[in-house]
């Protein structure tokens, strides 16, 4: 489904007059060229776009003393505007775990610039009264992120709505659509849709993941294993392992649904940080990414709490 499918259903359902005026256009990774002609072609083609959910006013018709809601191509406050984050070739490839104050660099600023003006209207800039509680837009990604520094789109979508919900429950008169409270305890619900995910595609994980509920980490491997070891684990993964579906009736391809080594933890702990489940710190030990580890009630000093109900 693209822009004009979804405008289009918001038109047949009546609720675009109560939609567009919230929605605003993104530009990422935007070129440097010639006085801004690829913002400029940008803002012609989203304004065609959004021109659908724009009142029509007829010729010779006073829009300036009318409701009409029909912004002008050069608008800049007008939903078609794109809120520009420009292309940073030190973006690329950018180690965000091992770069701590990775936001404040100059070439990150300059990156966005424009679009940060632009998003703080959704929320504060602090997830507190100032600096030191984190910047509210690295701060979620940065807790949503697994091993491998991915953000499940279903995840970061959990996560937005429960801050939306919990905002206007609890914070019904704060400045900003998302109260920073309200982010801080959607990474919880986030984390449980991130677990459920991969428990449907990988039932396994959680099994693996399971006897460490209770402790800290990051947890030395050799206290993984022995762990692992109490609660027959490797038995477990074997029948989990040993499972295998056709695909269809005619077909004897099979799928796995366990790990390919249960009874080896070494090479389980390097697959489970394959799939960002894990990962390993420079001294050797275990870590597992907040996304995995509030859910499953693994302790870290620091970390989010657990919220309760």
């Amino acid at each position: 489904m693209g822009y004009g499918d979804l405008f289009e259903a918001w038109l047949s359902s009546g609720q675009a007059p109560a939609v567009r005026e919230k929605l605003r256009m993104v530009a990422s990774l935007v070129p440097d060229s010639p006085e801004g002609a690829y913002l400029q072609s940008f803002r012609e083609h989203a304004w065609e776009c959004f021109a659908q959910l724009y009142d029509d006013v007829p010729a010779g018709a006073d829009e300036y003393d009318s409701d009409a809601f029909s912004p002008s191509l050069e608008d800049e406050a007008a939903p078609h505007h794109p809120a520009p984050i420009l292309f940073e070739p030190g973006l690329v490839g950018l180690d965000l775990v091992a770069s701590p104050g990775w936001q404040d660099r100059a070439f990150v600023q300059a990156a966005y610039r424009d679009f940060l003006p632009t998003a703080t209207l959704l929320a504060g800039p602090y997830m507190g009264s100032n600096f030191r509680k984190g910047h509210t837009f690295t701060w979620l990604p940065n807790h949503l992120m697994d091993g491998v520094e991915q953000v499940s789109p279903r995840s970061f979508l959990s996560a937005l709505q429960k801050a939306l919900s919990e905002t206007r429950g609890q914070y019904a008169g704060h400045e900003y659509a998302l109260h920073h409270e309200g982010i801080r305890r959607d990474v919880q619900k986030a984390s449980e849709t991130r677990v459920t995910e991969v428990s449907e595609d990988m039932p396994w994980v959680m099994s693996a993941i399971r006897p460490l509920a209770g402790h800290q980490v990051p947890i030395e491997q050799a206290k993984v294993e022995v762990l692992w070891q109490k609660v027959c684990l490797a038995d477990s993964l074997r029948k989990l392992a040993e499972r295998y579906e056709p695909q269809n009736d005619d077909d004897e391809i099979k799928v796995r649904t366990g790990p390919r080594y249960p009874e080896d933890p070494k090479l389980l702990i390097e697959e489970l940080i394959g799939l960002g489940v894990m990962r390993r710190r420079r001294d050797g030990r275990i870590d597992l990414p907040d996304v995995y580890r509030i859910a499953f009630g693994v302790g870290r000093k620091g970390g989010v709490p657990r919220v309760a109900g």
